[in-house]
């Protein structure tokens, strides 16, 4: 995922659609946000660099009989949620939080579904 340029990011204030994208990942809806503007810094893109974000999922005994069973996506998916495995978009919320991404970049890498 990119990183905001440190140079010209810029603090935005949610929006009430981003307050609810905020909320869904535990954070606080009025959570400050920043946004790339573009600079000589960051050759204009707003921003500079990459950082990782992950997904581990352990495949205990339920999960492994459901992909045995070759079960479909939404069971899996529940499965997970179940054992508690944190999502790529729960964890790109660090990097939210701490103003080293964008919103519009996090739903980017993570897709519209995540």
């Amino acid at each position: 995922m990119r990183c905001l340029c440190a140079e010209c990011r810029e603090a935005t204030t949610p929006t009430a659609g981003e307050s609810g994208i905020l909320s869904g990942l535990g954070l606080p809806p009025t959570q400050r946000l920043y946004r790339p503007v573009g600079c000589a810094s960051c050759s204009q893109s707003g921003y500079r660099g990459r950082t990782g974000i992950y997904e581990l999922v352990l495949v205990d005994e339920a999960l492994s009989r459901l992909i045995h069973d070759r079960a479909g996506e939404p069971l899996l998916r529940a499965a997970c949620a179940h054992a508690h495995v944190r999502t790529l978009r729960a964890d790109g919320s660090r990097w939210l939080a701490d103003g080293t991404t964008s919103l519009a970049e996090l739903l980017r890498v993570t897709g519209a579904a995540s």
